[in-house]
């Protein structure tokens, strides 16, 4: 067997364990949200600390649209809860309003997304993006866009297409997750 052969098959063992992953989170989900006994906030905890570990990520952030930006509602860093960043600033901000997800590798590298990362609450306000790997999708309600999870790796752990549709995948869990909660 070549070593392309090798590696195609590697990438297909990596892509087939992502999707098993993404599975049994959604399975494991719809388990929290059909228990009565579990909030939204511990859900949405839950989907966060999964993400993470699954992909490897440093920080994993979930933020609904308000009139004055995006409001961090639930994150793997506690710091950045209740947080605003802006709409017409950020990457996150970018995806609710184009529609449209991210995924780059090495943002500090990219010359148009790096302009909008918004830097976490421990860096220098204006500081330059860090190297880092950034995944982020639209969450939607009854067809609106109503937030973006927003999934932060370092760089040398790489997102691809499966990455994507695993974190598009969250999202709609994360929007499963508000409508039975409503």
């Amino acid at each position: 067997m070549s070593e392309a052969q090798q590696a195609e098959m590697a990438g297909g063992d990596a892509h087939a364990q992502l999707r098993e992953q993404q599975l049994r989170l959604t399975r494991e989900t719809d388990e929290l949200i059909l228990d009565l006994t579990k909030t939204l906030e511990e859900t949405l905890q839950f989907i966060i600390t999964r993400t993470q570990q699954v992909l490897n990520a440093s920080h994993v952030d979930i933020m609904f649209e308000y009139a004055n930006g995006l409001r961090v509602e639930s994150s793997s860093d506690p710091a950045e809860i209740e947080r605003f960043i802006p709409i017409d600033r950020s990457i996150s901000g970018l995806v609710l309003s184009s529609r449209m997800p991210v995924v780059v590798n090495d943002l500090q590298n990219d010359p148009v997304l790096s302009e909008r990362y918004w830097p976490r609450v421990e860096m220098e306000p204006g500081a330059q993006a860090p190297p880092v790997s950034v995944v982020v999708a639209e969450i939607t309600l009854d067809g609106q866009a109503i937030g973006v999870i927003n999934v932060e790796a370092a760089p040398d752990n790489r997102f691809g297409d499966s990455h994507l549709e695993f974190v598009t995948a969250v999202a709609r869990q994360i929007s499963l997750a508000i409508t039975h909660a409503a």
